[in-house]
């Protein structure tokens, strides 16, 4: 009985020891945790060095930062705020250029403020054709009454010779040198008439013979188609210049300009010129160019003076009337 108890008491023994070894063991691994425990998971950040930026990697590096709630970015200075405009027509050329215009419409002196058409620019076609005072003074010039002693050269593409025309209600004619000569002379035409050839401009155009004196007389400003590329012009104006095969046998081939026309031009002409701080004695030529107008038909600007002293001028940008 008391051997039994003895090996009782050593396997007891021997167990413990046994357990206590398993647990204790370094070679043997860790029990995993059961699968319903929880695990922590940690987060390590980079170290950013003072003065270096971070960029998200959700945000290209190309984007500005983000402004804060009360201004632009701390790193951006802020943006100036610009000067308020101005209001109202400084003092200096174009308000001189704006009395001169108004002036030149009107052919009176400036008796009170500025009405609504001198405030927004210079005056528009209608009412320099329109002015009495400049269409007495366009017929004085191209009468021969009043000598200027300059030139006007005009710039014009040839395909709008005909729409100038008929804009400005001008004369298209080719006169021979025959039409010219007294009735019944040695060049005089047919059957001693002294014929010559108009286009009519209203509805189709059609060369039309007349037999009597031209009107040179009333018309002393006119544009030369002779100086245009032919193949060019429009198609009537062609027939026109065939009316007389031979170039020698023309004395004019031309584009006769109307007072209205003319008071246009003066009106042009005198404003550029108030631009220029010049006075008209001083004058060699002007050029000036047929412009389309945003509203129909056409206006004339000046492209050029140029004095007789040698010197020139070229508006910047010649304002025209609508």
């Amino acid at each position: 009985m008391s051997a039994l108890l003895r090996q009782v008491v050593l396997l007891a023994v021997a167990g413990v020891l046994s357990w206590w070894l398993l647990l204790n063991d370094p070679l043997v691994a860790p029990r995993p945790a059961p699968p319903d425990r929880p695990t922590l998971a940690v987060t390590v950040l980079p170290q950013v060095e003072r003065g270096v930026e971070s960029v998200p990697t959700s945000a290209p590096a190309s984007d500005p930062p983000a402004p804060t709630a009360n201004g632009p970015p701390a790193d951006e200075p802020a943006e100036e705020t610009p000067p308020p405009p101005e209001r109202g027509v400084p003092e200096g050329r174009e308000r001189k250029y704006i009395d001169a215009t108004r002036d030149a419409a009107d052919g009176s002196p400036d008796t009170g403020p500025a009405g609504p058409s001198a405030e927004l620019g210079p005056p528009s076609v209608e009412v320099l054709m329109g002015s009495g005072a400049l269409l007495a003074e366009a017929r004085a010039e191209l009468s021969g009454e009043l000598s200027r002693g300059f030139e006007t050269t005009f710039l014009a593409r040839p395909e709008d010779q005909l729409a100038i025309a008929r804009a400005f209600g001008e004369e298209l004619v080719l006169v021979p040198r025959g039409a010219l000569e007294p009735r019944g002379g040695p060049g005089a035409g047919t059957g001693g008439g002294r014929r010559w050839f108009r286009l009519s401009t209203e509805g189709e155009p059609l060369v039309q013979t007349v037999d009597a004196p031209p009107p040179l007389e009333r018309f002393r400003q006119y544009r030369d188609l002779f100086a245009y590329e032919y193949a060019r012009l429009p198609r009537p104006l062609r027939e026109l210049r065939r009316s007389v095969l031979s170039r020698s046998e023309v004395t004019l081939f031309a584009a006769l300009i109307p007072p209205s026309e003319w008071a246009l031009v003066i009106g042009r002409r005198r404003a550029a010129l108030e631009r220029a701080g010049r006075r008209l004695e001083e004058v060699r030529r002007f050029v000036l160019r047929y412009v389309r107008r945003a509203s129909g038909g056409f206006d004339v600007e000046v492209r050029e003076i140029q004095f007789s002293d040698g010197g020139r001028f070229v508006p910047a940008a010649s304002p025209t009337g609508g």
